[in-house]
């Protein structure tokens, strides 16, 4: 197919897939220490909310302006990741992350959808969020 080959672009943002994380990379509370309950998480989840959906926007309205996409883009705006789910993410797939606590490693609380018209526009998007300095990659699936 004609557009397949573009799609090797993808292959730049995938991380090595290794057991061990960064310590940078837990998720830290309003004191700046990394979290320690759920309660924290959710707290500084909540307070930077409005700057997560900022940056996206941002790197949306340049595809857009790019790409000439108009309103072809479209952000859909989720809550924060359920108290429950967040948990069970957490003991699940954290459990053993070294230092802990295991929900300082969970990185997904605030979440939304963009939905796109072209590979083109996911793929500068792509291009946008790796180039980003107020983006850290911590993991690609």
């Amino acid at each position: 197919r004609e557009g397949t080959p573009r799609l090797k672009v993808l292959e730049d943002f995938v991380l090595p897939d290794n057991s061990s994380h960064e310590q940078d990379y837990r998720q830290h509370s309003t004191l700046g220490e990394p979290v320690k309950t759920l309660g924290e998480l959710y707290m500084a989840a909540t307070i930077v909310k409005p700057l997560f959906e900022e940056i996206v926007n941002g790197i949306v309205d340049q595809v857009k302006e790019r790409t000439q996409a108009g309103s072809a883009i479209s952000v859909v705006y989720a809550p924060l990741k359920g108290r429950q789910r967040a948990l069970e993410k957490a003991q699940n797939e954290y459990h053993d992350k070294d230092p802990g606590p295991d929900i300082a490693w969970l990185s997904d609380i605030n979440r939304l959808s963009v939905i796109f018209e072209t590979v083109e526009q996911i793929i500068m998007c792509l291009e946008l969020i790796r180039d980003s300095d107020q983006i850290q990659i911590v993991k690609a699936k």
